[in-house]
């Protein structure tokens, strides 16, 4: 070692700056291997940012809290040329085993051993709620199949319990907004989306995914309300598209149908209005 024992508050700046070369920061048995063309400058930057809690490499923050940024040894492994460092600099990393380094200085790639240690960092994390995105903590808006506002919920977890469905469902809705995804008859958005809110429009020949159309006959026996199938999407694509939806109230296919009640008897079902 060229210089041993030092603190990030027993540095010199006389006989480290400007000066290239190999430092070891070392801690609990933990050790971390850098280089800098200007080490005193470098180590200094180390020591602001383990004091301000936002140091990059989260295991050396980590080593820092744990034993006390008084208590992590300093040592110039050697000094060399600027353009040796990076070689140098990897050759220290593989010899001394440094656990705490992220990435191959030569490759950039990171080893398998901080591969698996950062995973379990991140795996972890996302267990106790650390690491969620911003979406998950949004609010929920949620709309019918045409883009009508239906109601406003504070979360997933939420919007999970008033609607009866699960969260990967909500979630896979509002994620694909754009898209018009729909889920139950519904759709959702998170409330801090740059999509614009948008309305949408049935292909007709696509209603009949979504929805099934009855009507119960004199002997109380449920039927298909029109002779042909293809009829009645077409009817109503059309007089969703182009008439006054405001006439229609539709029902998710979930639901099984919407039960338009005996055209001949006039004994509608009242949950379900006109259309004219």
């Amino acid at each position: 070692m060229e210089i041993e024992n030092l603190s990030f508050y027993t540095l010199s700046s006389k006989n480290l700056s400007k000066k290239s070369g190999i430092y070891k920061l070392s801690a609990g048995g933990h050790i971390y291997i850098g280089s800098s063309k200007n080490l005193y400058s470098r180590l200094t930057e180390h020591r602001h940012d383990l004091e301000s809690n936002k140091h990059s490499n989260e295991f050396l923050q980590r080593v820092c809290d744990k034993y006390g940024i008084n208590n992590i040894k300093i040592d110039i492994v050697e000094f060399c040329k600027p353009e040796d460092r990076i070689v140098r600099e990897k050759f220290w990393i593989d010899e001394l085993n440094a656990d705490l380094n992220f990435k191959d200085p030569v490759t950039s790639e990171l080893s398998e051993y901080s591969k698996q240690k950062l995973s379990n960092s991140i795996k972890k994390g996302l267990k106790e709620g650390k690491y969620k995105k911003p979406e998950e903590s949004s609010k929920i808006e949620c709309y019918d199949v045409l883009g009508n506002f239906l109601a406003l919920y504070e979360n997933l977890e939420e919007a999970s319990k008033a609607t009866g469905m699960s969260i990967k469902d909500i979630r896979d809705c509002a994620g694909n907004y754009k898209k018009g995804r729909i889920r139950h008859g519904k759709r959702f958005r998170y409330a801090i989306s740059k999509v614009p809110v948008q309305t949408f429009h049935f292909n007709e020949k696509f209603v009949g995914r979504y929805f099934s159309f009855n009507f119960i006959d004199d002997d109380g026996i449920e039927k298909f309300a029109f002779n042909d199938c293809r009829d009645v999407w077409k009817f109503f694509g059309k007089l969703i598209n182009e008439k006054n939806p405001d006439k229609i109230i539709l029902i998710p296919k979930i639901k099984n149908l919407v039960n338009l009640g005996n055209p001949r008897t006039g004994n509608h079902n009242p949950s379900v209005q006109e259309i004219e």
